[in-house]
């Protein structure tokens, strides 16, 4: 068994924008709220959650497409979500989420849904957020 480690470091001060760096490589500007007035720098945290779930599965999609005899000339995902902003039950995630898939491909509509099936079981984020994994939090003072 092969374990790869993530390390993403993550940093805001108030009014401002979170910035994001992983593994020294890459970083990029998240606003932290969704407020237009104040000048939007990046997407939200929900929409680069949705777009990490579907960049994955494009990830994947690429990586296997020959190996599952998958002849896939273009593809397209259109994802609607949906959360409620002032919950009554205390439960600030999303709701709903559905995603659309466009494909520009000779297999048939079977195939191409069993190959999103195996997509979903092969990208990381999507087997993640499809049941429990424990989170521990650590605090530090600084």
């Amino acid at each position: 068994m092969s374990i790869r480690q993530y390390n993403t470091k993550l940093s805001y001060k108030p009014n401002t924008h979170v910035s994001i760096a992983t593994n020294g490589q890459f970083s990029i500007t998240m606003d932290p709220l969704h407020h237009p007035e104040q000048g939007v720098q990046g997407m939200t945290p929900i929409e680069a959650f949705i777009s990490s779930i579907c960049g994955c599965e494009l990830a994947v999609i690429a990586g296997y497409q020959k190996i599952k005899k998958m002849d896939i000339k273009d593809v397209k995902i259109d994802v609607k979500a949906e959360r409620e902003t002032n919950p009554t039950d205390g439960y600030y995630g999303l709701t709903s989420m559905e995603i659309n898939y466009y494909f520009d491909s000779t297999n048939t509509e079977q195939e191409l849904e069993n190959f999103i099936k195996f997509v979903h079981d092969a990208c990381p984020l999507h087997a993640t957020i499809s049941r429990a994994v424990p989170i521990k939090s650590v605090i530090h003072k600084i």
